[in-house]
């Protein structure tokens, strides 16, 4: 309700926790849907997307390095890669977020087709 004072509470700390990986217990779960994942890495974005869709036991994965000048968060832009559980890649080059959505889109019904 109030300010906290940093002369009354020079040692303050924060607990963090751990939220549910709700992606990791759906792949567990999954019978016959078409799982997709959304992955944003600041480093080595194939290999831990590589890693995440064995993991989660995912159809498809797109992952961005958000470190990337015009890609990730605060920006209108995006550059993607887009991995798929037989070991596809498809990588992206800087375009719109609206473009690359409608390019998931269609990627996601010609996999479920």
């Amino acid at each position: 309700n109030q300010k906290i004072k940093k002369e009354e509470n020079d040692d303050l700390m924060i607990h963090l926790s751990l939220n549910p990986d709700i992606l990791f217990d759906l792949g567990q779960k999954k019978t016959h849907q078409f799982l997709v994942g959304f992955a944003a890495e600041t480093n080595d974005v194939i290999a831990h997307g590589r890693n995440k869709v064995e993991r989660k036991n995912l159809d498809m994965l797109i992952a961005n390095d958000v470190a990337m000048p015009g890609a990730g968060f605060n920006v209108t832009t995006n550059i993607a890669a887009i991995l798929y559980k037989d070991g596809t890649l498809q990588q992206y080059p800087k375009m719109s977020k609206e473009e690359l959505g409608k390019i998931i889109i269609e990627k996601i019904a010609e996999k479920c087709n």
